[in-house]
Order: C-alpha cells, then structure tokens, then sequence
C-alpha cells in the first residue's frame, strides 16, 4: 500500500498484458498506458480492444501492460463508499448530480445567476455529504494512496519486478494519462525511455489550483463550441438523422443539462454519433410517430447515469472513483483559508467556462466532477508531487493533439511541448474527437512506429492531415466493432466484485 513501508496494508493491482509479435521481429521491450480518466479501469480497455491497438500503433515489438489504478476496477481496495452502485443511485436519484446544471436564457441576468447559485448550492451539499460517507466508510488512510503520485510509484515498481532496475520506462497516456505522463517524466526524468501523451490536460493546474475556481475549464473547453458547430455541419453534410426503433428505459425527466451531457460525451467518441443523432432524432418527433408525440427514451436512457437495472453486485461510483484521485493530487487548502461559497463559483463559471462555451459551460464541472476537494479526507503525510514540470529528457517525448478535440484542444498540446523545450515534439493529427478515441492518420502512425522502432524523432511542430472521416455512415455499412468498443468504454461501466 505504501512503498516507503512495505510492513503496512498491501493493494493488489488488476494487470493485463499483450505480447510482443515474434513474427514482426524481436522484442523491444515493455509499454504501459493509461487510458485517461482518472476513473478508467486499464485492465478492461485493453482487453475490449484498445491495448491491440496501441500495440498495433507501436509496432507490435513491445509486451504492451495495462492496469487498473488505485481504487479503480478490479485493483484492490476499490473505491467503494455507498457499498454498492445501488446505493449510490438512491442518493443522487434526479438531483443536481445527475442532472448537471438547468440554465436560462440569460444565465449572466440577475434570475439566471440565481437559479445558478441553488444548483451550485445543491452541489456543493451532495459532494459534502458523499465525502463524508467516503470518510465513514473508507477512510484516509485508504483514500490518500489514491493519488497520481502513487501511481508513478506502482508504475515503476511494476517495471522494476518485469523488466528488471535498468530497463526504461516507456509510456502510452491519453487524456488524464497525458497527466501521469508528465508526473512520470518529472518525477523519474532518468527512468523514461519513450513516451506519448495524446490529449493534453494541463498537470500544472491540475496540481497547484484549486479544483473549485473552475479556471481549469477555461483551458479545456475552449474549443469546444465550435466542435458543436462542427458536428452539426457534419451532420447536415450526411444527410440529415436516420433512425430506428426506440427502446424501453427508467422513467424520468430529461433535462436540458442532461442532453448536454450526453452530447459532450458524443462529441468525443465520433463511432457513436451516428447513434446518438438517431436518438436525437426520436426526441425531436423526427419522423413523429405517431404524429406530433415525440418519443424521448432513447435519448433519456443515454443521457442518465444510473441506469434502472443495475445488476446488485455492482460498485459503481466512478465519480468518486475520480474524486479520490484528483482530490489526492489537489493542493490542499491552509487552514485559515476561505472555502469557496455558491455565489463564488458561479460567478467564475459566468466569467470564464460559460463565456467560453454556452453549450457545455454549466454541464462539465459535474459531469467530470470539479470541486468537492475541500470536503475529502485529507493527509499530510502522504507524498504529493507539485513540479517542477520542464524535465530534460534523454528521448524527446511525443506530446500529441487531435486537430478537432472538445476537451483537450491542441493549444494544450502546443503549451506542453513548448514547457519542455528540446525534451518534446508535438503532432497533431487532423481528427474529430477526444485523444485516442480517434483513429489514428497514416502519418502519425508512421511518426508512431519510427519513434518507437527507431528512434525517429518528427519536427517540433508536425501536421498530419488526412481525408475527413465519414461520421455518419449508411446503416448498413457501420463500423459495427469499433462502435459497440467505443459504447462500452467505462466512464459508467459497472465494475462487479
């Protein structure tokens, strides 16, 4: 449990791995990922297909390991304050944590900033009360192993125990992996060997501002209104929405912070949109049937986290799953130190994420939770690594951008490579959606495989361009695969004891 005394607890982590081809060659060594998050089980991606890929992106010459975290899947001690998803979903049932956050017409108006201040204080109520059940039920002494820093630790201790002291350290992250990338190069700068972090996320803030100022949404959405034009011009482009047969689900209201929630989410898988819209379309009364009644299912059962069939043995709670994480790495307040109030938190949701997107900038901070920390059981005996962030590294390392991301847009990209100087090259790949989730150009694969095989390294700033992809294909010629891989990917996947 923790590596500076071995005699205390111990944790056992859920481990995958894919070896390396002997047909294409000799082995080149290990590769560990992470696949983002900070709630994404590494074991159960890899094996629904996406550790083949990156093995496949890398050459096929590297034993390529993925695991799930601390507190996260099937690593023990897992995340588990309510004592099963069921529990959970009785306490948070319809409220603002479900529903992110309802938003008039003019929310900068003295009656939209107020009806903004009670969902925030609703908020802020619900994330009071679920750390105090982790607190009761868990404990800090638990939770405070959960942090990215002890991740390094488990990363290098694994490479130590299958590749031996002298081996390097060569990483895949995406999205909240592109955080533990930079931790890992910072951290051990003379342990890494090559590296990728696609989808940037900046660890700078992650680490030394407070979660509940909300400027760290300033950064990460500031593409995103325009990737909502984007779709939407793809989808006029395709012909408009086709659609199926609805389905039977929970019983419920659908929100207006709901259906951006469940668009957000699309916005960055694009082998889903061709669902969604159809289920988009339904909701729309596109064709009506019958005539003028809307059939708002589909879209409801995409758009609700707790779904009404649950099995019984089912965790869950993956966004305290991300909490435990982030709230480790989270400067910690001092102890005269101001909590924020409502009226403080919608006013720098109003001056900065809102101004930056009006789809998205009431719906992010709950969807991914952002705040809460200054509730969560804290330690101050653990270590937490707050920088410096601009290690030299023997082997630039490949920070890389989607030209098209609504989350982590290649400005963030672009930031991180320039922090590191001669120690970081940055590709960015012409494509529509959020880090790996996108298929990979023939160019950045070729940049990939020569970085991996050879040592190649690509100019300080590489396009790579490619045909736009086809998003909204005829439904019989679908990626049928690659969709039903990217609709089970865990952001609410179920994890069983």
């Amino acid at each position: 449990m923790d590596h500076s005394d071995p005699s205390l607890a111990t944790t056992t982590l859920s481990l995958t791995v894919i070896r390396a081809d002997p047909s294409l060659g000799s082995r080149l060594g290990s590769l560990y990922t992470n696949y983002g998050g900070p709630n994404v089980p590494g074991a159960m991606l890899s094996l629904m297909g996406f550790g083949e890929s990156i093995h496949s992106l890398v050459g096929g010459r590297y034993d390529v390991y993925s695991w799930d975290p601390r507190g996260i899947g099937r690593t023990t001690p897992a995340v588990n304050c309510y004592g099963s998803a069921n529990e959970q979903k009785a306490a948070l049932l319809n409220t603002v944590a479900e529903r992110t956050f309802s938003i008039t017409s003019d929310p900068w108006s003295k009656e939209g900033r107020a009806v903004l201040v009670q969902q925030q204080r609703e908020a802020l109520a619900i994330w009071q009360m679920q750390a105090t059940i982790c607190n009761q039920t868990m404990g800090v002494d638990v939770l405070k192993y959960m942090g990215t820093t002890t991740l390094i630790k488990d990363m290098e201790y694994l490479k130590n125990a299958i590749d031996g002291l002298d081996a390097p350290i060569n990483f895949h992250g995406g999205s909240y992996g592109t955080i533990v990338a930079d931790y890992l190069v910072n951290m051990l700068p003379h342990r890494v060997g090559k590296v990728i972090a696609h989808g940037v996320a900046d660890p700078v803030m992650w680490a030394t501002k407070h979660f509940e100022t909300y400027a760290w949404l300033n950064d990460l959405l500031e593409d995103a209104e325009d990737r909502v034009e984007n779709f939407l011009e793809m989808l006029h482009d395709s012909g408009g929405m086709r659609v199926t047969g609805p389905a039977g689900v929970r019983r419920g209201l659908l929100t207006s912070g709901m259906v951006r929630a469940s668009l957000f989410e699309t916005l960055q898988y694009p082998a889903t949109w061709q669902s969604y819209t159809e289920k988009l379309a339904l909701a729309l009364g596109i064709p009506p049937s019958p005539p003028g009644v809307q059939n708002l299912a589909p879209l409801f059962a995409q758009s609700i986290q707790f779904p009404l069939d649950i099995p019984a043995g089912a965790i869950g709670q993956e966004d305290l799953t991300r909490l435990a994480v982030s709230c480790a790495d989270a400067i910690p307040y001092d102890k005269d130190e101001e909590w924020p109030t409502a009226e403080g938190m919608v006013d720098a949701l109003l001056a900065g994420a809102l101004k930056t997107t009006r789809t998205f900038g009431g719906t992010v901070h709950l969807l991914e939770q952002h705040g809460g920390c200054q509730f969560w059981p804290k330690s101050d005996t653990i270590e937490r690594f707050s920088g410096p962030w601009n290690h030299t590294l023997q082997t630039p390392m490949l920070v890389v951008s989607n030209s098209h991301d609504p989350i982590t847009p290649a400005s963030q990209g672009r930031k991180m490579a320039s922090r590191f100087g001669d120690s970081a090259r940055h590709v960015v790949q012409n494509g529509t959606g959020h880090s790996y989730l996108v298929q990979p150009t023939d160019c950045y694969a070729k940049i990939v495989k020569g970085y991996f095989e050879e040592g190649k390294i690509p100019n300080h700033e590489t396009f790579c361009n490619a045909p736009e992809a086809d998003n909204f294909p005829e439904l019989g010629a679908r990626a049928e695969g690659d969709a039903a891989k990217l609709a089970l990917l865990p952001w609410r996947a179920w994890k069983m004891v």
